[in-house]
């Protein structure tokens, strides 16, 4: 890492990122695991650096349920929370969703938006809301082009390639403040809301 730190290894399967350049943090981890996040990124037209402003990821993004859209910009100078998960209606999936929302009055004291994609379309998520009664808004990303440009998607160690279960704090600058890749659903949203405390 530029300034000397390295990310801090959660078990073998989860690493929390504590430094902006998401770049340097993904070829660190593709060393460990030998293989390579950030080229996947990359021929994917995805970000340059940390600043998830830029490049793949300045556009309007996804579509939001209501059929509108989410953009970087309406979100500029908040901090916000975009985690990637699998797909709709599944156990990991859920028990992640259900715990954000679960701890959804936190997050909203605090002024955090939280944004939850995956492939599935806008009726998916609909039915997903409605019948846990979710509290976050979710995106749809079909041709994943917002998963490559946050690194979401690529090879998992001894399960091919697929969506990286993924969690992004980014800051009101509009770079990544924390990046936490292979997440463990049960737990994770409060984990999310200590690194806002801290």
């Amino acid at each position: 890492m530029s300034d000397g730190k390295k990310p801090r290894l959660i078990g073998i399967n989860h690493v929390a990122i504590e430094v902006g350049d998401i770049d340097e943090a993904l070829d660190w981890y593709g060393k460990l695991f030998d293989f390579n996040l950030r080229g996947r990124s990359e021929r994917s037209g995805g970000y340059s650096g940390a600043d998830v402003s830029r490049e793949g990821v300045q556009r309007d993004l996804l579509p939001l349920i209501e059929g509108t859209t989410v953009s970087t910009k309406d979100l500029k100078g908040s901090r916000y929370v975009v985690y990637f998960y699998p797909k709709d209606d599944t156990p990991g999936c859920t028990t992640e969703a259900c715990q954000f929302t679960d701890n959804f009055p936190a997050f909203e004291n605090l002024g955090v938006p939280v944004l939850g994609i995956s492939a599935d379309d806008a009726k998916s998520h609909q039915a997903f809301r409605k019948k846990y009664n979710l509290r976050v808004r979710l995106l749809s990303d079909p041709d994943r082009s917002v998963h490559n440009a946050y690194g979401a998607w690529g090879e998992r160690p001894g399960r091919g390639e697929g969506v990286i279960r993924s969690t992004f704090l980014v800051g009101t600058d509009g770079r990544v403040e924390k990046a936490w890749y292979f997440v463990k659903p049960d737990g994770h949203a409060l984990e999310v809301l200590s690194a806002l405390a801290a």
